[in-house]
């Protein structure tokens, strides 16, 4: 059975969600370019967009990734 999206409607419907997040956590308008998938001018909303990740232990990032 095929799902009601595929997972690239999916990627954008929950982007929108976390930069509505971003948005109020910061207190300001967000530019967003779709292409490159950036918030234009904003640094600190910029970094919001990713995560810090351990150095090491069970949640690090591989280093192969």
């Amino acid at each position: 059975r095929r799902p009601h999206a595929d997972i690239e409607e999916a990627h954008r419907s929950v982007s929108l969600i976390h930069l509505a997040n971003i948005a109020v956590r910061t207190g300001r308008s967000l530019e967003f370019n779709l292409e490159t998938e950036t918030i234009v001018d904003d640094p600190d909303a910029h970094a919001m967009l990713g995560r810090k990740y351990r150095d090491a232990g069970h949640w690090s990032v591989p280093n192969f990734a």
